[in-house]
């Protein structure tokens, strides 16, 4: 998979927790981010969970 050419800069590297996750709004919508050191990258997912119909996976 590769980066989106559409990439949006909400934040800094050093403004996220190591193997933990965040939440940004972008365009009105949740987006939930996470920084994997051991991984050398940083994951954006749409923040809502379809199972639990809620906003919580960046927790």
């Amino acid at each position: 998979m590769s980066a989106d050419k559409d990439w949006i800069d909400v934040c800094s590297e050093t403004d996220l927790q190591p193997d933990s996750g965040i939440c940004a709004l972008v365009e009105n919508k949740q987006i939930a981010i996470f920084h994997m050191p051991r991984e050398h990258t940083v994951y954006a997912i749409n923040n809502h969970d379809p199972f639990g119909k809620a906003n919580v996976l960046s927790r």
